[in-house]
């Protein structure tokens, strides 16, 4: 039995056989509708555990040479057991515009790592991961910055870290870095959460 519908009223014996043969449509109806909604949501959180459980997005400039970089970053995110995902290659949603994209994307990852050292799209991708409180680690070049309007989110925002390097060869060295910090801080809010909500405690 999914539940039960109940229609009351002050009246003694106000409801007769009628009512009942009238609503029988409505309550199949009723009920078929729930026992798909109960089977939909199970199998997306079933599919979105399973994205999140390793998927992480790449953020940063992925246009003329700079992609290499996004390139090595994903390889050394691979090299980590992850499965590393840039926006330019995952398929388009048509209902959606890029920034949607990112979104939806950022939020079935597991964490997301932007290549910070370039200017492309970084303020509206950082602000992004910002309002919707996703883990991010920024990789950037030391001497280099996509803006200075993005330079102080490390600071305002705990689940948000740089992650500095002095070349192309340290990147699997900060990715590694990154990584790790992004583990430990979703780690951090589970456990928070966990203890916060009561209906997660077994």
């Amino acid at each position: 039995m999914l539940g039960v519908l109940t229609i009351d009223s002050l009246t003694p014996r106000a409801f007769s056989a009628s009512w009942e043969e009238a609503l029988e449509p409505f309550v199949d109806l009723l009920s078929l509708i729930l026992s798909t909604l109960k089977e939909v949501p199970e199998d997306v959180v079933r599919a979105v555990e399973e994205l999140r459980e390793s998927s992480v997005l790449v953020l940063g400039k992925d246009c003329g040479p700079e992609v290499a970089r996004l390139k090595h970053i994903s390889r050394a995110l691979r090299a980590k057991g992850y499965r590393p995902r840039l926006v330019k290659e995952a398929s388009d949603i048509p209902e959606l515009s890029n920034e949607e994209k990112v979104r939806v994307f950022a939020d079935l990852s597991r964490f997301v790592i932007l290549e910070n050292s370039y200017p492309a799209g970084q303020i509206a991708e950082l602000k992004i991961c910002a309002t919707n409180r996703i883990v991010t680690a920024t990789l950037r070049e030391k001497g280099r910055g996509s803006s200075y309007m993005v330079t102080d989110y490390s600071k305002d925002f705990d689940f948000i870290q740089e992650f500095e390097f002095l070349s192309e060869d340290e990147i699997p060295a900060a990715v590694d870095e990154a990584t790790t910090w992004a583990e430990s801080k979703l780690e951090e809010r589970r456990s928070y959460y966990d203890e916060r909500y009561p209906w997660r405690k077994r």
